[in-house]
């Protein structure tokens, strides 16, 4: 898992009382594709948008700050979906907009193998990121 460009430009934003920010990050996406991640992608490679897959958001990602090293050094996001039908999950995402493949991707990982799911599992992600 990796900080995508704009999600660098994007915090670093927020700590500046001066510069515009953007939306704070409430959305958990999952895809198809297994492409490594590389620091200047946008968007999920292959955004799951159906089957139980779609984009998770606001009242449906709970985000906290977690303690890792110190005193609430980790921002986590923890979802679950629940699918309705066969899908194979490989990449995985934090972002600030609730539709599909739009707003500002903070970050992006792709499992070690893809998690083959079935209509009635249901998946639930814990994404953090340490501050050090």
């Amino acid at each position: 898992m990796g900080m995508t460009k704009t999600g660098k430009a994007a915090v670093g934003g927020m700590v500046v009382a001066d510069v515009a920010t953007t939306p704070l990050f409430d959305a958990i996406a999952i895809g198809t594709d297994a492409t490594a991640f590389a620091s200047t992608q946008t968007e999920l490679l292959a955004e799951i948008t159906t089957n139980g897959g779609a984009r998770r958001s606001a009242a449906n990602v709970t985000g906290s700050l977690v303690t890792t090293t110190d005193l609430n050094d980790t921002a986590q996001w923890v979802t679950v979906f629940t699918f309705t039908g066969t899908l194979g999950v490989n990449e995985y995402m934090v972002g600030n907009n609730a539709a599909a493949d739009t707003g500002v991707m903070l970050l992006r990982g792709v499992f070690v193998s893809t998690l083959n799911v079935v209509d009635g599992d249901t998946l639930t992600l814990t994404l953090k990121v340490k501050f050090a």
